[in-house]
């Protein structure tokens, strides 16, 4: 869920998503099962940017690119969303979409 980047100009959110997503995980989200979550936006969302979302199911773990992460960890949204509210620094709005797009169980919302 952390995976981000900016929308280039003439890009499309999805192609930005491929592209990021191969930038720095090394992953070709063709060969794997995604999905768009939803889009968000500052004003009725409270998030710092536009944004759409999405989640990546994988059982490998990525190669992910040394040159933007110092390390990284493949976990489960409910992991994430516990470790978060210990204390452990994320990214501003990580907490807001896991509290947008998962129960407080991290059980996807539909």
């Amino acid at each position: 869920m952390s995976v981000g980047g900016h929308v280039q100009s003439g890009e499309s959110y999805e192609k930005a998503f491929r592209r990021e997503s191969l930038e720095e995980l090394n992953l070709d989200i063709d060969r794997l099962h995604w999905e768009l979550l939803g889009n968000l936006q500052p004003k009725n969302h409270h998030v710092s940017a536009f944004m759409n979302v999405y989640q990546i199911n994988s059982d490998v773990e990525p190669l992910y690119n040394r040159d933007d992460f110092i390390s990284f960890e493949w976990i489960l949204p409910q992991e994430l969303l516990r470790r978060i509210i210990a204390g452990d620094p994320a990214k501003g709005d990580l907490r807001k979409i896991l509290e947008i797009f998962f129960d407080k169980t991290c059980i996807k919302k539909r």
